[in-house]
Parts: C-alpha cells; sequence; structure tokens
C-alpha cells in the first residue's frame, strides 16, 4: 500500500502569492499591524484548505496479473478508512489481451465478497480461441447458485466496466462517475469492499490498482477558518482606517510657512 499527501493549503497559499496583491505604502505601528493581519489572512485563507491523501491499493501478491477467461474472480479489502471519498480510480498497467481479437473485461464494484483477498471461480469450463462466450457472470445468475460462487445471496454491487482490450499491452485507467463514487462511500461505511472481474479472454498485466482520494476532517472541536471571502472586506476595512489616520498625520505634522 503506498501513502501519498499532498496539502492544498501550501498550493493556496502559493496561489496567493503568485497573484498580484497591493498593498498601500503607510508609515507608523498601524501600519505595520495592517500588513500582519494581511499575512494572518493569507495564511488562514491557505489553511482553511482541506489536506487532500492518496491512498493506493494493489493485490499481494500480484493474483491478478493473469487472469484467464475460464475463471471469475473477486478482490477483498478489509480495514480501509470510512473518510468520505472524492475521488476513485482502478489502474490496469500494461494489461494485454492475448486470447483473440474477441474479448471482454467486465468489473464490478461490490459491498463485499466471501473470500478476503483475491479468490477464482471457474465459470467457463472449456478454455476456446477465440473467445465464444462473452457473458458477465456477475451480472447473469447462471452461476450464482453454486456453493462455490463467490458473492452471497445478498451481495450487492454496481458494474464499472466492460472493456476490450487489444493485443498489444497499455495502461488504462477507469475513473469512477460521481454516482458510483456516492455508490463507493455507501459500501465503505463498514471499512470494507470488494471488486469483481470476469475476464472473458487471456488477459495479462503488471498490476491492478485501486486508488481514493479523500479529505480528512479536522480535529475535534475545531473552528472553521474563514474563506477568502470573510477575510478581505475586514482587511479593506482596516486599510480604509488606516489610510485615514495616515493623512491626518500628515496634517498634523504640516507646518505654517
Amino acid at each position: 500500500m503506498t501513502i501519498q499527501t499532498k496539502h492544498l493549503g501550501d498550493l493556496g497559499l502559493a496561489h496567493a502569492s503568485g497573484s498580484k496583491l497591493s498593498v498601500g505604502r503607510t508609515e507608523g505601528r498601524v501600519g505595520s499591524w495592517l500588513l500582519a493581519l494581511v499575512a494572518v489572512g493569507i495564511c488562514g485563507v491557505g489553511s482553511a484548505q482541506a489536506v487532500l491523501t492518496t491512498l493506493s491499493y494493489s493485490p499481494a501478491p500480484a493474483a491478478l496479473d493473469r487472469m484467464s477467461q475460464t475463471s471469475a474472480y473477486t478482490w477483498r479489502l478489509d480495514n480501509l478508512p470510512t473518510t468520505p471519498i472524492t475521488e476513485a480510480t482502478l489502474t490496469f498497467s500494461n494489461i494485454q489481451n492475448t486470447g483473440g481479437n474477441m474479448n471482454k473485461l467486465f468489473g464490478h464494484l461490490l459491498d463485499s465478497a466471501k473470500s478476503a483477498g483475491v479468490a477464482s471461480f471457474m465459470d467457463n469450463a472449456v478454455s476456446r480461441r477465440p473467445m465464444a462466450d462473452l457473458t458477465d457472470d456477475f451480472a447473469n445468475s447462471r452461476h450464482h447458485s453454486s456453493p462455490d460462487w463467490l458473492l452471497a445471496p445478498s451481495t450487492d454491487g454496481t458494474k464499472l466496466l466492460g472493456k476490450s482490450f487489444s493485443m498489444t499491452p497499455e495502461t488504462w485507467t477507469y475513473s469512477f462517475t460521481p454516482a458510483q463514487v456516492t455508490q463507493l462511500n455507501q459500501y465503505l461505511s463498514d471499512g470494507s469492499i470488494a471488486f469483481g472481474f470476469d475476464s472473458d479472454s487471456h488477459y495479462l498485466n503488471q498490476g491492478i490498482t485501486f486508488t481514493m482520494r479523500f479529505s480528512p476532517p479536522g480535529p475535534p472541536g475545531a473552528s472553521p477558518i474563514p474563506e477568502a471571502s470573510a477575510v478581505l472586506p475586514l482587511v479593506l476595512v482596516m486599510g480604509m482606517a488606516v489610510a485615514q489616520q495616515s493623512r491626518s498625520r500628515r496634517r498634523s505634522l504640516t507646518l505654517p510657512v
């Protein structure tokens, strides 16, 4: 499992410093306080951005590197975070079809599977080239009554993909739709999900990676930091006050000729 963390607060601050921000030149301590407040406001806007975390998972060992046209597979992941997901992808690295032109790889998101890790079920007794049967056995119930079937009768799921691949290796990524991300969040409520793959051909690949991105919540009791729309009016009002004081000071220092 690989974990990558990006602080979008840093990006927000870079964006602010990269924008043109003009502050009138003032004199005295109040001017210095204004500059300090502007700096705090910019930092606050940056830190208000959430920390976006990316988690990636792959089967270990790489049990799905060779998927046979005679089998369907499940890959169950347990002990996952239950924080709401914002994005999710499935990436197939250097996948290629070695069973002929007629082929289809079906993929499903499932709320669970019978076996932890990777498991398989023989859904086509005869291996033919080219493949003659392109039935999605997670959608079709012809094997679901078998005691060896990969899923319990109550398993819920949604179809993600049904794609053909050529005999030339390619790295291909499937991005979850917003509706599928919503479904994924529902399934993650107990910290466990699964994927179902029905390979209606022989497929070789160099790894399947499931990646999800989410924004962790702040610490308990933390107060929300105001956005730029709330901070900037305060800065403008204080700027007007400083400008007024600066003019008054200049008048008080003017000596009669």
